[in-house]
């Protein structure tokens, strides 16, 4: 039971040091074909994060977490959007749309 209960320790550490370095301020620009626009991504170090679009003006709010080079974005309905993270980007495919470049902006 000791074992069982450092192994559950050092993993949520871990967890937590990862979150720590990913959070932050991200953003990927987007050349649609009527405009351009902004798509802004903030990842709080508490696992809570946002999503907005320059064009619009409501965010959509999301729980998020990291397991090896992937982050993984929990919506309100139960969907989850999966990305990769590769140094100081995050790369997100939405299915049937382009493939999204944030690059952090501010930590």
């Amino acid at each position: 039971m000791k074992k069982v209960i450092i192994l559950l320790t050092l993993f949520l550490l871990v967890g937590c040091e990862m979150r720590n370095k990913i959070a932050g301020k991200y953003e990927s620009e987007s050349t649609g074909k009527e405009q351009n626009y902004i798509i802004s991504l903030e990842l709080l170090p508490n696992g809570q994060g946002s999503w907005s679009i320059s064009t619009e003006e409501e965010n959509v709010v999301f729980k998020w977490d990291v397991r090896g080079d992937k982050i993984l974005l929990h919506t309100k309905t139960g969907g989850v959007v999966t990305g990769r993270i590769d140094g100081n980007q995050i790369k997100i495919k939405l299915p049937g749309i382009e493939v999204y470049n944030f690059k952090n902006v501010k930590n």
